[in-house]
């Protein structure tokens, strides 16, 4: 959904829709990871333009080839998905091989309005 993350740009600005797309694909496994969430936006990786049938599994097989991966969840609905190292030095390996278009950065998670998107049930996750 291109047109939500260009909506949410043009009233928000770019930072604040990206942390407020993490935020609701996040929600789901939040409860679940470790560290203060003020920092776990410095562990995330935010991908977007993703196929309809992209899993978590394909996903991890991709990622943990860089670092290990505490989690993922995926938004099909939205067409993107939020990838959670378990350090921030796993972060950085990964981020140095795939940042591009489609994969970006997360900006704090604080940052971006408190909007609800997408409805929790529709995420796909997997976390250790």
């Amino acid at each position: 959904m291109a047109e939500m993350e260009a909506r949410l740009c043009s009233w928000y600005g770019g930072a604040a829709a990206k942390a407020t797309l993490a935020r609701n694909i996040l929600a789901t496994v939040a409860g679940r990871l470790s560290g203060h969430p003020s920092e776990l936006h410095r562990r995330c990786i935010l991908l977007r333009r993703l196929s309809w049938n992209t899993g978590t599994a394909d996903l991890c097989e991709r990622f943990s080839a860089y670092a290990p991966v505490e989690a993922i969840a995926v938004s099909g609905t939205l067409r993107m998905a939020v990838v959670v190292f378990e350090t921030v030095a796993g972060w950085r390996k990964a981020a140095a091989a795939t940042l591009s278009a489609c994969c970006d950065t997360v900006p704090s998670l604080y940052f971006g309005p408190p909007l609800i998107l997408v409805d929790g049930r529709y995420i796909k996750n997997t976390s250790r």
